[in-house]
């Protein structure tokens, strides 16, 4: 399906990342793995066995603005183009109530979760240009479209990061720039939330429980959703922030919706007079 196709995937060996990866590679695309330990990019180049060696494994820390640049340097040296950015390095960082976390550790979330995406996206912004149609996709998560008590830290990144996703697709129509909502999945991420402790809020009992019954929503939701809007049939959808378990973006009918209604799929205040809720009688 990628054949010829260059792809640049942060946060690429763990969690909803690592499967990205996996699918990527399995579909002949050459790669671009980025992630903040060495140990983990090799595990992932064993991995990935023969598809291996048309990848470079690349460690770094996407917050860190002048390394980001310097690896775009790098990538210049041998590629001409990128066909897409899958920005999925992401944290939950400082967890607690607002009094409870300090400026220094609220600024942290916001530097790996909105800049790492907006370093990577600004710095290979150019070689995505060059494509016959850049795709950029980023992760939104929880509190992006609803309350996430004591993660304000993520979801002000998230929501942050939904809204760059969204001016940028109005400022480049030429290319396809969107968001996708993964659902609760059971990653890594949900140790940070058990070493939160009572600090977690109610969220800790909810992680908790996915984690014993080996619940939560299935990672190929969102490694299928990726896959489409990094294809060509997805061209003209842009500017969005799709649900990967929830919405049917597999179907022509949604697929058609999301491209003709502005407004489908993005956030908006909900106001009695652009944008109502429509009560039904059941």
């Amino acid at each position: 399906m990628f054949k010829g196709k260059t792809f640049v995937l942060t946060g690429a060996t763990k969690g909803i990342g690592y499967h990205i990866a996996q699918n990527l590679s399995k579909n002949n695309a050459k790669c671009i793995f980025i992630s903040r330990s060495q140990e983990d990019l090799d595990r992932l180049r064993k991995d990935l066995k023969k598809s291996a060696k048309h990848h470079q494994y690349i460690a770094l820390d996407v917050s860190n603005e002048l390394k980001v640049k310097e690896l775009f340097q790098q990538i210049g040296t041998t590629f001409s183009c990128i066909d897409g950015i899958v920005n999925c390095a992401g944290t939950f960082g400082a967890i607690g109530k607002f009094d409870q976390i300090s400026p220094t550790e609220y600024l942290q979330t916001l530097q790996v979760n909105l800049m790492g995406a907006y370093h990577v996206c600004y710095y290979g912004f150019s070689f995505l240009q060059k494509a016959p149609r850049g795709k950029i996709i980023n992760f939104a998560g929880g509190g992006a479209t609803s309350a996430f008590p004591c993660y304000s830290g993520y979801a002000t990144s998230k929501i942050a990061l939904v809204k760059l996703t969204e001016n940028m697709s109005i400022e480049y129509p030429s290319m396809d720039i969107n968001c996708i909502a993964p659902g609760f999945i059971n990653t890594p991420l949900a140790n940070q939330t058990l070493a939160a402790g009572d600090k977690a809020g109610s969220f800790y009992e909810i992680t908790l429980q996915m984690i014993n019954e080996r619940g939560g929503v299935d990672v190929k939701y969102a490694v299928e959703l990726v896959q489409f809007l990094l294809c060509e049939k997805s061209n003209g959808i842009t500017g969005k922030l799709i649900s990967a378990p929830w919405d049917e973006w597999h179907s022509t009918i949604f697929q058609n919706k999301i491209k003709d209604e502005k407004d489908f799929c993005t956030l908006r205040r909900i106001d009695d007079k652009y944008f109502k809720i429509v009560e039904t009688n059941t």
